[in-house]
């Protein structure tokens, strides 16, 4: 490809974003709004690390307290529940799935409760 001029091309975006920054000094509420739209990112970010931090911590106390029940239940061969609580990675993986993703939440939950309702 033609590289001088993917570069001037460059140059020109470059130009065009320092034209909107210095919209921005000039215009307050603009500014106002990327203020705004930088503490928003900021929020979601950390929400993202508490989830995941709240996913880790449940899916090791799944592993020690549900694990025993679960094998104790007969699972067919395959059953992606007879496998959900072996290890904090796959219990996490279940969690996030039936949690976040709302997917099949009772398949593998339903089994233990009924078989260990305390």
């Amino acid at each position: 490809p033609n590289l001088p001029n993917l570069q001037m091309l460059r140059l020109f975006r470059l130009v065009r974003l320092s034209r909107v920054a210095r919209l921005v000094r000039h215009v307050p509420i603009l500014a106002q709004l990327f203020r705004g739209l930088k503490s928003a990112i900021f929020a979601t970010f950390w929400a993202y690390v508490l989830i995941v931090v709240f996913l880790l911590v449940w899916s090791l106390i799944a592993v020690e307290v549900l694990q025993p029940v679960n094998r104790g239940l007969y699972h067919s061969d395959g059953d992606w529940c007879a496998e959900a609580f072996e290890s904090v990675a796959r219990a996490s993986l279940y969690f996030f799935q039936t949690l976040i993703a709302g997917d099949s939440w009772g398949a593998c939950s339903i089994p233990i409760m009924q078989a260990a309702p305390h």
